[in-house]
């Protein structure tokens, strides 16, 4: 945890000291494409955390209900094309602090892996079969029984794509100089699609590492011509390594209403994912 706290700081601090970074780092790819590119057979591990508040209605007290959801996980860059990368996805720790109570952890021996096809803009094309996966977790001992239809909206086919896809479409798959912009749009499929319009800014490129702002319009529509019936924004930020494409960091912090017939369903959320060495705690 002191760590991840470091980590914090440091990147939170990027900004103010950008002239330091300027002098003393060289900007080694200032005309390559940012693009994700991760190394051939190099693992990359990480800590996904998702801080959630839901409110119904507009009464007082307000039913609310907090969510806190743990993701440790690895990618392993195993093949590579000249548009596609294909990536050994290991789940090592599936924590859950809300109503329901899971705790599914697994050392490098026993977790448990499933393939996925990204292209270099950070697109997810495929997941490979999770269903193991999700028999492991509901089957510990760790884990309340009774929770067999609510895992596969975390840990699932469905909920890595929209997890991958959130953390990795930032990145353009072209040269960028500070201050371009590009807008990527994404949906998010786990039990109903939603859509992102994200407006991406680059506001500084030193050294290895460049930050990219987020601005994000959130919808989803019953049907093409009805009016939205979900909305929000978004906003956040991203460091990402230059030749790698993997980011150190990903932070963003949304708030959605969904209008149903007799009340809105009010929810924020933060959703942070760090980079961090193999075997460091959340």
């Amino acid at each position: 945890m002191k760590i991840q706290i470091k980590k914090f700081i440091w990147f939170s601090c990027l900004p103010a000291v950008g002239g330091i970074v300027l002098v003393s780092c060289h900007q080694s790819n200032k005309n390559g494409k940012l693009k994700f590119n991760p190394v051939l057979n190099e693992t990359y591990y990480f800590s996904l955390t998702k801080y959630s508040l839901k409110t119904w209605g507009d009464q007082s007290p307000l039913a609310k209900r907090y969510d806190t959801i743990y993701l440790d996980f690895s990618l392993q860059n195993i093949y590579r094309t000249d548009t596609f990368v294909t990536c050994k996805l290991t789940l090592n720790g599936f924590i859950w602090k809300g109503k329901p109570q899971v705790n599914y952890q697994r050392d490098s021996l026993h977790a448990l892996s499933a393939n996925v096809i990204l292209n270099d803009s950070g697109i997810v094309k495929s997941v490979g079969d999770m269903d193991y996966i999700l028999r492991d977790i509901e089957n510990d001992s760790a884990t309340g029984k009774y929770l067999s239809g609510a895992i596969p909206d975390h840990v699932s086919k469905s909920a890595l794509t929209d997890v991958l896809n959130r953390i990795f479409s930032v990145i353009p798959a072209k040269a960028i100089k500070v201050q371009d912009t590009w807008v990527t749009n994404i949906t998010l499929n786990t039990n109903h699609p939603i859509h992102f319009s994200n407006f991406n800014v680059l506001k500084y490129n030193h050294g290895d590492t460049a930050l990219i702002e987020i601005q994000s319009n959130i919808f989803a529509k019953r049907s093409p011509g009805d009016e939205p019936y979900i909305q929000g924004n978004q906003n956040g930020e991203a460091f990402i390594d230059n030749q790698t494409g993997v980011p150190y960091w990903y932070k963003t912090q949304s708030e959605i209403v969904t209008t149903a017939t007799h009340y809105d369903i009010r929810e924020t959320e933060k959703f942070i994912l760090i980079k961090k060495e193999e075997n460091q705690p959340y």
